[in-house]
């Protein structure tokens, strides 16, 4: 957990996914809650408007971080600063995908189902719901390194 602010983690399973989404029925997500400075830090980011064009492209197919620029029109620090960010809050799901050459590169997929506003006594609190993560990701969002 973070000084600052606190995330808690829980998995469940999704009876009826959102109908733009259209999952399969019963695929399982992860819910953590972000209070405080955690919570302030996730909404900046969702607020971004090159946070938002990175997770609309990635919600169509998973992409590598150089077509992610072109799409987004946005520069080389300015994708991996969000993308970094993205992935530290566990919004983003990192592959490395190989050629028949050998060479390889990363490409990032959105998890992002969900995230939920709101005022609790005055402190932020965001609900947030992502896919469960591919069986060789290892990130914790509430495991956060700086």
């Amino acid at each position: 957990m973070t000084a600052a602010g606190q995330l808690q983690r829980r998995r469940e399973r999704r009876d009826s996914a959102p109908a733009a989404a259209d999952p399969p029925e019963n695929a399982d997500t992860w819910c953590f809650t972000a209070t405080d400075d955690a919570a302030s830090e996730i909404l900046d980011l969702l607020n971004d408007e090159y946070t938002r064009r990175i997770l609309e492209r990635l919600s169509e197919t998973p992409r590598p971080a150089r077509t992610l620029i072109r799409r987004c029109d946005a520069s080389k620090p300015t994708v991996y600063r969000r993308l970094n960010r993205l992935e530290e809050h566990g919004l983003i799901d990192v592959d490395i995908e190989f050629d028949d050459g050998g060479h390889h590169r990363k490409v990032y997929c959105s998890r992002l189902v969900s995230a939920t506003f709101q005022l609790d006594d005055g402190s932020p609190t965001v609900q947030v719901t992502v896919d469960e993560p591919s069986a060789d990701y290892h990130h914790n969002p509430t495991r956060r390194s700086r």
